[in-house]
Order: C-alpha cells, then structure tokens, then sequence
C-alpha cells in the first residue's frame, strides 16, 4: 500500500468519525443529559492527588493516606517477569 493510500484511508477514517461525533451531539429526538464534569491536571503527580481529594471532599487523613500510597509508589520499579521489554511509563505531564 502507497503512502498516499494510508493518507487517504486515514483521513477518510478521520471524517467518518468526526461525523459521527457530530451526528451524536446534534441528537434528533431531544433527550440531553447535562452532566458536571471537571478535568484533573494531565499526569500523575501530588498535586493531582490532592485536585481529586478535594473534589470528592475526603478528610485530611485520607489525602494523607493517599499521599503516602502515591510516595511509595514512586519507589517502586515496574514488573520485569514478563520480559516484554516495553519502554518506560512517563507519568507526570509539564506543562510548557
């Protein structure tokens, strides 16, 4: 296959799906569900540890626990039993 075939198979994949996004938010028969909805920090790091605690107004002693969960975690090194030889995981996002 050219690589002008995979473009055009991709693009054509593209607008399939953003009209079928658009096909979904315009819904015909007038049922709607507006829903709060709130976006943490992109990544893993303390301070979105602390964003979803305080978005689900946990007591101070479970934003602790959660801290020392994630503290330790961040000691530990991932699984090598399966030999998979997969790159790393990078798991804290900056912003630029």
């Amino acid at each position: 296959m050219t690589d002008t075939r995979i473009s055009n198979d991709r693009a054509e994949k593209n607008r399939a799906a953003i009209d079928a996004a658009d096909k979904a938010s315009n819904y015909e028969w007038g049922f709607s569900s507006d829903i709060e909805q709130d976006f943490a920090p992109k990544g893993l790091s303390e301070d979105t540890v602390r964003f979803i605690s305080a978005k689900k107004n946990e007591p101070e002693w479970m934003l602790e626990w959660r801290l020392k969960a994630y503290r330790h975690w961040l000691t530990m090194t991932p699984p090598d039993w399966a030999k998979l030889n997969v790159p790393p995981i990078f798991v804290i996002s900056r912003a630029s």
